[in-house]
């Protein structure tokens, strides 16, 4: 803390579709100290804009050096107009001191309760059905022990340069990706960061082949990048068409060499893989040699859409 200026952080999410209604019982909990012998947090939570303005809860906590496990409960009726929601942490001490803040969650109680994912996605994935669900949060400058790690072990991720230090996100995990589609009964198709490195590939194909006993999935389509062509995503993408093509094979060899991804699993039931990184490949075509059982299958493909006539040698 600088002087007699509080500091504050705030968190901005949701817009005016309102996509996240805050109803029914919630229970942020949190854990904060002091390095001072006190100082003051304030907490505050609400739509922010005149044509939404609502608090759902304000409250201040006194700090001492000790972890303090916190919570922040309400019952929400969101019954107004949407807009934009903000999470607004304020703390007030003696200057040069530091309040420190971690673990902190932001959801209905139920939901937490349940793993996380909201009941009113769920049951709108349940009532769309889709065939798939692509596993997208710009992650491709994570890591697999990131995208593995339990939520509170988790840290956020960026790919592109950021002087700001302001354009990092957190991300759901691919444990959390895998446990949706099997509760909307989807199949996932999962993103792998270009810049993974060959051991990050050979676990993965490890992981997929574990949680493949578990969830049993048709199909689990692992994709090599996301628009690799695309200048966007520069910074973790491989825009020369022969070269993005010789890597992802070598991704995909290395995810299919674990027992169990490459035919040779001693269960009765052997996994069938289908790849479709070849010249021209498209995003949503099967590759036609061979045909695939409709049963523990891991579909591989590398997205070359962007590149189809650019001379792919």
């Amino acid at each position: 803390m600088l002087g007699d200026q509080p500091t504050q952080i705030n968190s901005f999410l949701d817009d005016p579709h309102k996509f996240l209604p805050v109803n029914g019982r919630w229970r942020p909990p949190f854990w904060a100290r002091t390095t001072a012998e006190t100082a003051t947090l304030s907490v505050n939570f609400g739509h922010v804009i005149p044509a939404s303005l609502k608090t759902f809860a304000s409250r201040s906590e006194t700090l001492d050096s000790k972890w303090t496990r916190k919570t922040l409960g309400f019952d929400g009726h969101d019954n107004g107009a949407g807009g934009p929601l903000q999470l607004g942490l304020s703390a007030v001490g003696r200057p040069g001191a530091a309040v420190q803040l971690t673990n902190v969650v932001l959801g209905r109680t139920n939901d937490l309760a349940a793993g996380g994912w909201r009941t009113e996605v769920i049951e709108a994935l349940k009532q769309i059905h889709p065939g798939h669900l692509r596993d997208w949060q710009g992650q491709l400058g994570d890591t697999l022990t990131n995208r593995l790690a339990p939520i509170f072990a988790r840290s956020p991720q960026r790919f592109n340069l950021d002087q700001s230090d302001q354009n990092q996100s957190f991300k759901y995990s691919i444990p959390d990706f895998l446990e949706l589609c099997h509760e909307v009964g989807a199949q996932p198709w999962i993103v792998a960061p270009t810049t993974f490195y060959d051991s990050e590939f050979f676990e993965l194909g490890g992981y997929l082949a574990r949680a493949q006993r578990t969830y049993k999935f048709r199909e689990i389509v692992v994709e090599f990048g996301n628009e690799n062509w695309n200048t966007i995503f520069r910074a973790a993408g491989i825009a020369n068409p022969v070269v993005v093509a010789q890597a992802a094979n070598r991704a995909f060899s290395l995810l299919k060499k674990v027992g169990g991804l490459c035919g040779t699993a001693p269960s009765r039931r052997q996994w069938t893989i289908c790849v479709s990184a070849e010249r021209g490949a498209s995003a949503h075509q099967r590759p036609r040699r061979g045909r695939c059982r409709r049963r523990s299958i891991l579909l591989l493909h590398a997205e070359l859409r962007g590149f189809i006539g650019q001379g792919l040698a």
